[in-house]
């Protein structure tokens, strides 16, 4: 019998809620599947087609070294080309996307909508029974810092798994 991963594409959203009236938590997003949710990783390509970003709560950007990206990792997916350029440098890790922020329309609110996603090639031949994603800030001097999610805020993705053929 033929996995429904065989023939199509998956898309995953991802959605994480802070009920606390008080209390800001990074983003931080963790699940594992009782079955794999794709049996051969490497036979896919990852992209996320849209994100929400609220800035609300996150660490205040000091004077002079204003947000540079949004950074969306996972230390269990591993995509082969995750490059981004982290002060001044080109550094390789699991960096799933990373997002240029626009000074000019600084706003606490981020949305993220690609006209074409960017496509990262899943590494491994093992399958995907664990998904997780943290999303981190990045400033103009290469700090990075988790991104927090204030009080009743949200942060929510949609990742999508495309098969390659």
């Amino acid at each position: 019998m033929a996995d429904i991963a065989d023939h199509y594409n998956i898309y995953y959203n991802v959605f994480l809620y802070n009920p606390s009236a008080t209390d800001s938590i990074p983003v931080n997003y963790d699940v594992s599947f009782a079955f794999p949710l794709l049996q051969k990783s490497s036979d896919f390509k990852i992209s996320i087609v849209k994100a929400k970003f609220d800035l609300t709560a996150s660490t205040p950007f000091p004077a002079g070294n204003p947000l540079d990206k949004l950074l969306i990792n996972s230390n269990s997916i591993g995509v082969i080309g995750a490059l981004y350029e982290g002060g001044g440098q080109l550094l390789t890790n699991n960096t799933i996307l990373d997002i240029d922020y626009d000074q000019t329309n600084a706003g606490n609110i981020v949305y993220f909508v690609p006209y074409i996603p960017q496509q990262m090639t899943l590494n491994s031949d093992m399958p995907l029974q664990r998904l997780s994603i943290q999303v981190q800030f990045q400033l103009e001097d290469g700090s990075q810092y988790p991104l927090l999610l204030g009080p009743k805020k949200s942060f929510s993705c949609r990742l999508l798994f495309s098969r390659t053929f």
